[in-house]
């Protein structure tokens, strides 16, 4: 199990440990070969935060993605339905992402450009619902965000942010991170 020492973000990180404290699913998280079995799944390393968050999330409740039995299966059908959404907008609500190029007038070509171009996006995370940690670019601090077709913002400005706002944690145990910038992450969030 990673500890908060091995990471070296201990300061960063303390609130998780108020997190855990006021909801109940912290505990025994995935191992270190669960960790790496899953970010094999995902074809991508996962973060210092994220692989921290996993290490303590015991989640019975079964609220959050399920990366402890995370098949293939499982997550591509996670990223075919953020995938799904985009082509939505893109065929019914006139959507085309500026690093695509000109649109073609072919919705067929639209989306086969969509598609391929969406395996070289930056890669995702589910965490809960339609919320998602980016997992490209492979660094801590990355906004959790909230993909909804192509209606996306940041719900968190990192990890932690976000587990405070989706989980109405006790607002006065909230880091302030107002002095730090939600980081850009190219495609889905860039700010």
């Amino acid at each position: 199990m990673l500890t908060l020492q091995d990471l070296q973000i201990a300061d960063r990180m303390r609130p998780v440990q108020l997190i855990a404290l006021k909801m109940k699913f912290f505990g025994d998280g995935l191992s270190q070969g669960e960790i790496s079995r899953a970010e094999e799944i995902a074809g991508a390393a996962f973060s210092d935060d994220f692989k921290l968050f996993l290490s303590n999330l015991e989640d019975p409740a079964g609220l959050f993605f399920d990366w402890r039995n995370v098949t293939r299966a499982s997550y591509t059908t996670a990223m075919n339905r953020v995938l799904d959404g985009v082509l939505f907008d893109v065929e019914h609500n006139a959507f085309w992402h500026p690093s695509l190029g000109s649109a073609p007038e072919s919705a067929q070509d639209r989306t086969s450009i969509v598609r391929q171009a969406f395996q070289a996006w930056p890669k995702l995370a589910s965490v809960y619902k339609h919320r998602f940690l980016p997992i490209e670019p492979l660094r801590s601090g990355n906004p959790v965000l909230s993909i909804w077709q192509t209606d996306i913002i940041a719900y968190g400005e990192n990890l932690i942010d976000y587990l405070y706002s989706e989980f109405n944690l006790d607002p006065r145990m909230r880091p302030d991170f107002s002095a730090t910038p939600t980081l850009s992450i190219p495609i889905w969030y860039e700010t």
